[in-house]
């Protein structure tokens, strides 16, 4: 005996009204990016690298400009990790640290 076919869950955009798959198609694709980047990254995995692109290249800017005195090393400890895991390296310590970057 056949199985029953299952309802298909179709993910909506809030923003234009269409299925997450078809906001490229819609009136203003620029508006629903932010809402597909939080909400459905894999129907759009391109759009989710641009994003993070320019991310990295704003963040890079503004590390350019900053001085760094000196180098700090950090240890990361995975103390619940099955397998032992010790993270070690340097960073740079800036002299005038920006919050935004957080």
């Amino acid at each position: 005996m056949a199985e029953k076919p299952r309802p298909v869950q179709v993910l909506y955009c809030p923003v234009c009204s269409l299925p997450a798959e078809y906001c490229e198609f819609g009136p203003d694709f620029e508006k629903c990016k932010p809402w597909i980047i939080q909400n459905a990254p894999h129907l759009y995995p391109d759009l989710v690298k641009e994003v993070a692109d320019k991310e990295a290249e704003k963040t890079g800017e503004k590390l350019q400009g900053m001085q760094i005195s000196g180098f700090q090393m950090i240890h990361i400890n995975f103390p619940n990790s099955p397998y032992y895991v010790q993270i070690d390296f340097t960073i740079p310590v800036l002299n005038d640290w920006d919050d935004s970057l957080e």
